[in-house]
């Protein structure tokens, strides 16, 4: 039986992050389990023939807090990369510079008016009735925003990435910082007659590793948790957790801890946990959390990339939601930028979708996408391969 103080159950990014955090605090005897004989969980990154593919989406690097964006990039010392954002939502064939409603001055002048006169009504009504709350994310949209950059591009962007309509989204989680661009009122009204400005200014500015992917940084962390003593056991799947006599944690009948952070899926959590109190409580609640799953379609290309990071795509018609050359985070991550690029897209799907997809039919779905929106062209040799 092995035994520790703090039990961490998975090892990816939320895991060594807690790791960290509790040896700096003087917490010595940590040890850190994960199902995966490779872990790293949505930081991984794989390489195929010189192109490289971050398996979990496209992740970069930023902070409002300096601090924080200085100690995460000190962990790769001088293996990082900084950008300036090139990062647009594409509107059919026009491609608005990002946030949406920064960018509005590229529109054309009939539709910038429409969303500016919607806008300026939006304003006139919450002065009007100032007391007045909106009750779910659709109505948050249309309060703040105005119905035009509501129905152009809030309402079918978020439908298609959260998979249900937006008056059955809450709004509480609007109040953790970043999690949406902050509005600013001089922005849009500039946007909208035509003046270029630039919104969500922390992320303006991002980072990235030049050589290996996103999982560089989680390599760095992960080296770094285990220099500061950390214990890592991979390849072991949490199957029980329950407590004895002594009210000592017990995993899998193998592993004794005084206490346990989890980062494993609340819903499987649920399934392993054998402590009446607990469980019961998990499964009443549990039952009330829902979740989404992602894809991430890699496309490797004979091709120069264009000169962006990544695009936000509204149209329902087209499966995946973002895409990202990839290959402009680093030079690094692709043979050669000039003749070759990388491309990831990401592709939300719920549960039961996720559970009967056929992968071979979505990525066929996703090159004939690309296609439709001009990104690639009919010559099959401009693939060379793709990784779902």
């Amino acid at each position: 039986m092995i035994s520790t103080d703090v039990l961490i159950l998975g090892c990816g990014w939320g895991g060594i992050s807690a790791a960290y955090h509790l040896l700096r605090e003087g917490v010595k005897d940590i040890v850190c389990i994960d199902s995966d004989t490779a872990p790293g969980g949505l930081m991984k990154t794989i390489e195929l023939n010189g192109f490289i593919f971050d398996i979990g989406g496209s992740h970069i690097i930023f902070s409002s807090n300096e601090s924080i964006l200085e100690e995460t990039l000190s962990l790769l010392g001088s293996n990082v990369i900084k950008h300036y954002r090139k990062t647009f939502v594409q509107l059919h064939d026009i491609f608005v510079p990002y946030p949406f409603e920064n960018g509005l001055y590229v529109l054309p002048p009939s539709l910038r008016a429409e969303i500016l006169i919607s806008f300026i009504e939006s304003l006139l009504e919450l002065a009007k009735n100032p007391l007045q709350k909106p009750r779910n994310l659709e109505e948050y949209f249309r309060y703040y925003f105005g119905k035009e950059l509501t129905e152009i591009y809030f309402k079918p962007y978020n439908e298609k990435i959260w998979k249900r309509s937006l008056n059955e989204i809450d709004i509480d989680w609007l109040s953790i910082p970043s999690r949406l661009p902050a509005l600013n009122w001089r922005d849009v009204v500039k946007s909208a007659t035509g003046i270029p400005t630039v919104g969500y200014k922390e992320q303006a500015t991002f980072y990235y590793p030049l050589r290996g992917g996103i999982q560089a940084l989680y390599n760095s962390a992960l080296n770094k948790v285990l220099d500061l003593g950390l214990k890592l056991i991979a390849g072991i799947k949490v199957r029980s957790i329950k407590k004895d006599a002594c009210r000592k944690w017990i995993v899998n009948d193998e592993i004794e801890a005084r206490k346990i952070v989890s980062t494993i899926p609340l819903k499987e959590l649920t399934n392993i946990i054998d402590i009446p109190d607990i469980s019961h409580e998990l499964t009443q609640y549990s039952k009330y959390l829902d979740f989404n799953s992602l894809i991430v379609v890699g496309i490797a290309l004979r091709k120069k990339a264009p000169d962006m990071h990544w695009v936000y795509v509204p149209d329902k018609s087209i499966i995946f939601h973002r895409y990202a050359w990839i290959s402009n985070y680093s030079s690094y991550n692709t043979p050669n930028q000039d003749e070759f690029s990388s491309l990831i897209v990401e592709i939300t799907l719920r549960p039961e979708e996720f559970e009967s997809i056929k992968v071979d039919k979505i990525v066929d779905k996703v090159v004939q996408d690309l296609k439709n929106l001009n990104l690639i062209s009919e010559n099959e040799r401009e693939i060379l391969f793709t990784k779902a």
